[in-house]
């Protein structure tokens, strides 16, 4: 390069040259006639000593991202008192926790619960209550989930756990005292090393909801009912997380727990056609647990993941109803589920943005229920088994401020319950368009097709007597049903609020 100097006297001058982040370089020159050459001029790095720089920021509480609804939970949702999911999440827009601890979004029960991207063979509420909130780093909602997932269930909960770095021991211990015998214990102690993360846990929670009941009928009987109900539940159990880094490229991890679980539920109504109060006892629990394993290979631009899942639940049932003083009948219930699930995902990334992602997924439900009446006298038991055989394809990519992604997953369902055989493949799409115009404004467009398929409890064929007056059959030749479900919203980021839209 080159520098020009008007006016300057014939002579000797010194030169400094000042850049930021280097050393000041001096050359000594003379002017005589004509342009003066400098000849090569190099500079050196030097280091600034500066004060301590902090930067802080703070991502949105709720984006949108790869057609998930992200919650972050930040320190103030926490600090609210928040000492599990189940209750971080009622201060959550969006989300509707009531006080039965059932979750809802959109209005919508039907919640397929992931942790960590694997399934649990828990109740949505009794995970959440098991999980404090202070470990969670992000909640992925994915209202319509893509080909990826299993086309079964209708909205996927994902709650993703905080990773530890570094080398060294962490701990957690959260003690939750309220009245009504709420109360609850929830430890974890964290190990790592360089290459191996281990966490271990334990918890103990006592939840009681009293509540006053009122239930109205028109048909086919003409009564109404007033009175109490009341859910207690007392479960505890432990759980472990390990993963070991084989090589730089190479992980191996494995994720468990096991606990009991137990509700009794109390309910004392008056009925306007007895003469006598109506009380119903039912006192339910058991075992249940989970374990799954994971091998990932990270290559340049692909991915190789293997999953495998194991999970059971048994435990009984014990109800028994009284009309006055006189017992009306008992049950006895002796229900077993379990279920495996291996997987493999393979996805190949072709530049920065492009993803083109391809799996298979097997699912094994099975299940045997005893169950036993008296008044009358009725016994029965049935077995129940399915089998889901699905893989998929998506192809995702970005372009500009424009991002898509496009899926397509095949199923085979087969089931068998007491014999009677059901089966069907089925297709199922998923479209999801987003635009982001700029940091604070995001426009999102989905559809996907979902089915909801017969629990066991639905296909049973015996007769349930809930009460003198209420019956429960199940039909084992009920059929899947199927969902077309579109979405349509937008999300406007402000200085102090985040403003969404949507309709579905």
């Amino acid at each position: 390069g080159f520098f020009k100097i008007k006016d300057v006297k014939p002579g000797k001058y010194l030169l400094i040259i000042k850049f930021v982040g280097y050393e000041d370089q001096r050359v000594e020159f003379e002017v005589k006639d004509g342009d003066v050459d400098l000849g090569r001029i190099v500079l050196k790095e030097s280091a600034i000593k500066v004060e301590e720089v902090e930067v802080r920021a703070q991502a949105p509480k709720i984006t949108y991202e790869d057609g998930k609804r992200v919650i972050r939970f930040g320190e103030d949702i926490v600090s609210r008192g928040s000492p599990n999911v189940l209750e971080a999440l009622k201060n959550v827009p969006g989300v509707n926790v009531d006080n039965e601890g059932n979750v809802r979004i959109r209005g919508e029960g039907n919640i397929t619960l992931y942790i960590n991207g694997k399934p649990t063979v828990l109740e949505v509420s009794d995970a959440l209550r098991q999980i404090p909130a202070s470990e969670v780093e992000r909640i992925e909602i994915i209202t319509n989930p893509s080909a990826k997932y299993e086309a079964e269930g209708g909205i996927i909960m994902n709650v993703v756990l905080k990773g530890r770095t570094g080398r060294g021991i962490s701990a957690n211990l959260i003690l939750r005292l309220g009245t009504f015998e709420n109360y609850g214990l929830n430890g974890s102690l964290g190990i790592t090393t360089g290459k191996t993360k281990f966490v271990f846990g334990a918890n103990h929670f006592s939840f009681n909801n009293l509540m006053e009941s009122t239930v109205s009928a028109e048909k086919p009987i003409s009564y109404t009912a007033s009175g109490e109900r009341s859910f207690q539940g007392k479960p505890y159990g432990a759980r472990f997380s390990l993963e070991h880094n084989l090589t730089s490229r190479d992980i191996l991890s494995f994720e468990g727990d096991i606990g009991s679980w137990r509700m009794l539920m109390l309910s004392n109504m008056k009925y306007s056609y007895a003469n006598d109060s109506t009380s119903t006892k039912t006192d339910m629990g058991g075992l249940r647990g989970s374990l799954s394993g994971g091998y990932t290979r990270n290559m340049e631009n692909r991915r190789l993941e293997i999953l495998a899942f194991y999970g059971f639940r048994r435990g009984r049932e014990d109800t028994e109803s009284r009309v006055g003083n006189s017992v009306i009948f008992t049950r006895e219930g002796k229900p077993n589920f379990f279920r495996f699930s291996p997987q493999i995902n393979y996805s190949m990334n072709f530049g920065e943005k492009r993803k083109l992602e391809v799996g298979y997924q097997l699912t094994v439900w099975k299940g045997l229920d005893s169950l036993k009446l008296s008044n009358p006298d009725t016994s029965g038991s049935y077995t129940f088994s399915s089998y889901v055989n699905g893989g998929y394809l998506t192809y995702s990519d970005v372009l500009g401020r424009f991002s898509y992604n496009l899926g397509l997953r095949v199923e085979d369902y087969r089931r068998n319950i007491n014999d009677y055989a059901f089966k069907s493949t089925d297709l199922f799409p998923n479209l999801s368009l987003s635009f982001n115009p700029d940091i604070e404004n995001s426009f999102n467009l989905s559809y996907s097709r979902r089915t909801q398929r017969p629990m066991p409890w639905m296909l049973n064929p015996f007769i349930r007597k809930i009460d003198e007056r209420n019956y429960q059959k199940g039909n084992p030749n009920l059929k899947p049903s199927y969902t077309h479900s579109f979405e349509v919203g937008y999300q406007r980021i402000f200085n102090i609020a985040t403003v969404g839209i949507e309709g579905f």
